[in-house]
């Protein structure tokens, strides 16, 4: 049903239009974002890529929703799939299919919406540090510390001494 509303050419000629009506471009938002959350729930590696596809596409429209960036409530990297939330977004979704670089221009994005955002922070020292930028995870992690001394993730932190 999102597919067909998304396909729907009333709504491909209204959102191109030179003066698209923001009723219709948050409709277009509400499907892409929606849609995203429907292939992440099927749980299946062939659904990944569309679900980044999605979100992609919804932020392209509206990039001011911060939980579109990162998954709420949900530990990054999770080594058993089953523990998964459902409800992930871009970053999540592109650590899983190994893109990483988009993972992290997601979670900067994030972070220029709510630069204290503990979560962010912490998820985006995990993926500088899967890319190989100990100076880019030692700056989120340091912040993070700063921000949120009791947060779980500064906890472990300090506990392992990183930092």
């Amino acid at each position: 049903m999102l597919r067909a509303l998304l396909a729907d050419p009333f709504l491909i000629e209204a959102a191109a239009a030179a003066q698209p009506s923001q009723q219709l471009l948050q409709l277009k938002y509400a499907a892409l974002k929606n849609l995203g959350a429907a292939r992440e729930a099927a749980q299946d590696a062939a659904a990944a890529p569309d679900a980044l596809s999605a979100y992609c596409a919804a932020a392209a429209l509206d990039g001011g929703d911060v939980v579109l960036w990162r998954a709420p409530s949900r530990p990054f990297v999770t080594p058993n799939r089953s523990h998964a939330l459902r409800r992930r977004r871009l970053a999540t979704v592109a650590v899983e299919l190994r893109r990483l670089p988009l993972a992290r221009l997601a979670l900067e994005a994030g972070l220029g919406l709510n630069a204290q955002h503990p979560a962010l922070l912490s998820e985006l020292a995990e993926v500088c540090l899967a890319l190989g930028d100990s100076g880019g995870a030692e700056a989120a992690a340091r912040e993070m510390l700063l921000l949120a001394p009791a947060h779980p993730r500064s906890l472990q932190l300090r506990r392992a001494h990183i930092t």
